[in-house]
């Protein structure tokens, strides 16, 4: 699979659960949720530049 590939999948799976949680969960649960979500990206976005750190 290309990076390119998995950073598609990885939208596509971000919003089902999007859905899922506004149509699911209840408003603190969401929240909560939007939190885990942004630390993730920050995880991912650190990960994306030691990658690119890596191929120079």
């Amino acid at each position: 699979m290309k990076f390119e590939d998995a950073g598609r999948a990885i939208d596509v799976e971000v919003a089902k659960l999007v859905q899922f949680l506004n149509k699911n969960v209840k408003p603190k649960t969401r929240q909560e949720a939007a939190t885990l979500l942004r630390r993730a990206a920050q995880e991912l976005s650190r990960l994306a530049r030691n990658l690119e750190k890596a191929g120079r």
